[in-house]
């Protein structure tokens, strides 16, 4: 599997690892409604299908941000990649990521394809267990993002939160049932009003890794 392949559909993962979510996490009283609620209202919006919904509690666009980044930065490291087994488009990609401007903008559609696929997943109830039969996922990438795992995500809490300036972040063994794995996971929350959003991954290149060693291993 090439290396352009995997690390795409390792930034698609990393977002469906939020969009399942079966939650229990401590309580913290940096804002009036605790974490536990809002992530509650996260499973209320996958089970019902509400975008909407669930984009209040999650953010989307900064988890994309934030892993796009870090999937530009790994492909900017790797060096020179051969291209030659790859789409004309994706290679073209990857041959042209060694550009500043370039990377800008392969990361900009890498934002734009990941979140339409993953919202789709959420709105029409894929990740949800309740996909309609002939439906498929939206977008140019989706062919690549379709194999990606959209099992449901069951998430445990496995140590101390751990306040900081900004809010919360939570140590949590996030199992799929999609490939019957568990990953561990920090994840961070920031109070928004009296609610709480969930706006990053705090070991997100540990995450990336991880990914990218399975999609290599397929």
């Amino acid at each position: 599997m090439n290396l352009f392949f995997n690390r795409t559909k390792t930034v698609c993962r990393v977002v469906l690892l939020f969009v399942g979510l079966a939650l229990v996490l401590p309580s913290a009283s940096l804002a009036r409604e605790t974490p536990e609620t809002t992530l509650a209202t996260v499973q209320q919006a996958i089970d019902s299908s509400d975008l909407p919904l669930f984009e209040q509690c999650v953010d989307i666009n900064s988890l994309l941000d934030q892993g796009s980044t870090a999937l530009v930065t790994k492909l900017q490291k790797s060096g020179n990649v051969d291209t030659s087994s790859l789409p004309p488009m994706l290679a073209l990609m990857v041959a042209s990521v060694q550009n500043p401007e370039m990377a800008k903008q392969i990361k900009h559609l890498l934002m734009q394809e990941v979140g339409t696929f993953a919202r789709y997943g959420v709105s029409s109830g894929m990740f949800a267990g309740k996909h309609t039969q002939g439906a498929t996922p939206k977008g140019l990438l989706a062919p690549l993002l379709g194999d990606a795992s959209t099992g449901r995500k069951v998430l445990k809490v496995t140590g101390k939160s751990v306040r900081d300036a900004s809010g919360v972040t939570v140590p949590v063994t996030i199992h799929d049932f999609g490939n019957d794995r568990d990953y561990r996971v920090k994840l961070h929350l920031e109070p928004v009003s009296d609610s709480w959003r969930v706006t990053k991954v705090a070991n997100m290149h540990e995450l990336l890794s991880r990914l990218q060693k399975e999609a290599a291993d397929q």
